[in-house]
C-alpha cells in the first residue's frame, strides 16, 4: 500500500490542521495548509456573558449541541465567569441534544448524558427527534455553529418554545489572497485533493468562488483531476449542494478514518 506518496493534499480546515498534516505526511503525502476560514473565540463578548449569567440563574429545559467545539466553547466561556461548576450543573439539570459523533463525544467525557440525537449527522435529522415533544413554553438554548443558525431557532419558535441561541465562537473568511491561492491549484490540477472538515469551510470557499466568477472551473475540476474529500455528512452535503457529486466520504466521521479511506482511494482510484 503506497498510501499518499506524492499526493499533494489541502486541508480546508483551521482548527487541528497541524495534526491533520501529520497524518497525511505519515501517510507520505505533502499536506498544503489552505484554511478557507478563521475561527475565533466570542468568550469574552458581553452578550454572551450576560446569557450565562442569565441561564445559570435561570435554568433551561433543553440544551442543543450542533458541534464538539461548541461543548469546549461553552465551558471556555464559563471559566471566564467563574461559572463552569454552574454551568456544569446546569448541563446535568437539562435535557440534552447533540449532532454528530464528536459533539456526543465531548459531552460524554463530561460525563453528560444525551436525550436526543441525530441519525446521520444532520441538522434535519436531529430536529426529528423532536418531533414528538411537547415543545410549548420550553426554554431551548441552541449552540450556534460559527454563525446564528435560523433553520433551528426558527423550527422552534413555531412550536412555541422560547429560544436563547448561543454564539460561542465567530468563523470569517480567510484572507482572499489565500483563497485564491487554493481556488487556482484547484483549477489547474496542483492539488490532488481537497480535505474539508466541516461545512462552513465549503461555504467560505465558495462565497469567493461566487464573486470572482470561479465557480464552474472549480466545479468541473473537482468532477475530473482534484477529489473532494468531506470529513462527515454535514460537509458532503454542502458540497453537494454546490454540485459537487464525486466526493470521498469516510463511513466514520474520525479524521483517522477519513485519511485511511484517502490512502485505499489512491491505491486503488
Amino acid at each position: 500500500m503506497s498510501g499518499l506518496q506524492g499526493k499533494r493534499i489541502a486541508l480546508a480546515c483551521w482548527r487541528r490542521a497541524t495534526e491533520i498534516a501529520k497524518g497525511v505526511e505519515k501517510l507520505g503525502g505533502l499536506p498544503l495548509l489552505r484554511p478557507t476560514l478563521r475561527t475565533l473565540s466570542v468568550a469574552d463578548d458581553p452578550d454572551l456573558q450576560q446569557h450565562l449569567t442569565r441561564l445559570v440563574r435561570e435554568g433551561a429545559d433543553w440544551f442543543l449541541f450542533t458541534t464538539g467545539m461548541g461543548v469546549h466553547a461553552l465551558l471556555e466561556a464559563a471559566d471566564q465567569l467563574g461559572l463552569r461548576a454552574d454551568v456544569l450543573a446546569l448541563l446535568q439539570q437539562a435535557h440534552i441534544a447533540a449532532r454528530g459523533y464528536k459533539t456526543a463525544h465531548a459531552l460524554r467525557e463530561l460525563g453528560l448524558s444525551i436525550a436526543a440525537r441525530d441519525r446521520d449527522g444532520t441538522t434535519a435529522s436531529l430536529l426529528s427527534a423532536f418531533e414528538r415533544m411537547e415543545l410549548k413554553d420550553a426554554h431551548v438554548v441552541v449552540q450556534a455553529y460559527g454563525e446564528p443558525v435560523p433553520e433551528i431557532t426558527h423550527w422552534f419558535h413555531r412550536r412555541q418554545a422560547r429560544v436563547t441561541e448561543l454564539l460561542l465562537y465567530r468563523h470569517l473568511p480567510a484572507p482572499p489572497e489565500e483563497l485564491h491561492t487554493l481556488a487556482e491549484e484547484i483549477i489547474n490540477a496542483r492539488v490532488d485533493a481537497v480535505l474539508f472538515t466541516s461545512s462552513p469551510q465549503v461555504r467560505r470557499l465558495w462565497d469567493f468562488l461566487h464573486t470572482h466568477h470561479l465557480e464552474e472551473a472549480v466545479r468541473a475540476a473537482f468532477q475530473n483531476a482534484v477529489l473532494a474529500v468531506a470529513v462527515g455528512h454535514v460537509t458532503a452535503h454542502a458540497l453537494r449542494e454546490r454540485g459537487i457529486t464525486r466526493i470521498l466520504v469516510p463511513e466514520s466521521e474520525r479524521m483517522g478514518a477519513a485519511l485511511a479511506a484517502l490512502a485505499r482511494f489512491f491505491d486503488h482510484p
